[in-house]
């Protein structure tokens, strides 16, 4: 019963040990090839309910329409991203660039002039502490500007090391949307075929995890773009009364 349970205990462990190593392999290197096919199927899902909408309306074939909508989704809200993503960039770059001259020509006199008053406030108390203080602001200057040295530094090395993945990212870009106008067109027979390759439970299965998912990411998705609708309105109506 002893040797069994080791056995048992060995061979739950190597199983745990294996789901493991395959979520990393997954994660580290498979995630990153199928991701944009990942997300153009998920930009199809989320366009073919509209196509058919407006197919069965004005009775235009699904296919033209998941086709225009794919087009329209990627002339109007893919703009917008890569738009915020440049501005993104630039505004950080800007900050950094910028960080250096902001430090010397704001923050060092507003300390110098901060901890002007308090040497006035010792002096009248003790004197003998004001060169205990100037060397206190001293290395405090010192802290922080070699802080906002480093922070400048590191910065930088992460903003190259994103431009220098641009390439990729570009491909992989390129891929998504090509693989979005495929998917969604030929939504309906890619998902069969790949749904009459399991069996009938793991179908089911598949299809349960799918209406869960879906229907859980569409609640919290709209809860929130609920809550950031009522704070704008809330947000423009206070600065309208303001200004």
């Amino acid at each position: 019963m002893e040797h069994r349970k080791k056995i048992r205990f060995i061979t739950n462990l190597l199983f745990i040990g294996l789901i493991a190593l395959l979520v990393f392999v997954t994660l580290e290197y498979v995630l990153g090839l199928v991701s944009p096919f990942l997300f153009a199927l998920i930009i199809a899902y989320i366009i073919r309910r509209p196509a058919l909408f407006i197919s069965k309306l004005t009775r235009i074939p699904y296919k033209p329409m998941a086709f225009f909508l794919v087009l329209l989704f990627y002339c109007t809200i893919g703009l917008l991203i890569t738009l915020a993503g440049v501005k993104l960039l630039s505004t950080v770059a800007d900050f950094v660039s910028n960080l250096s001259s902001h430090y010397t020509n704001q923050i060092v006199p507003g300390l110098s002039s901060f901890f002007g008053e308090i040497e006035e406030a010792v002096s009248r108390m003790d004197p003998t502490l004001i060169p205990v203080l100037n060397d206190l602001f001293t290395q405090l200057i010192q802290s922080i500007g070699e802080l906002v040295s480093s922070f400048s530094v590191k910065t930088v090395a992460v903003v190259s090391g994103y431009a220098s993945s641009l390439p990729g990212v570009f491909i992989r870009l390129l891929l998504m949307v090509i693989a979005t106008f495929f998917i969604a067109v030929d939504y309906d027979v890619l998902t069969g075929f790949v749904g009459r390759q399991f069996s009938g439970r793991v179908r089911d299965l598949l299809t349960d995890i799918k209406e869960y998912v879906v229907g859980t990411l569409f609640v919290c998705i709209r809860s929130y773009a609920l809550i950031m609708s009522i704070t704008f309105v809330e947000l423009s109506i206070g600065f309208t009364i303001i200004g």
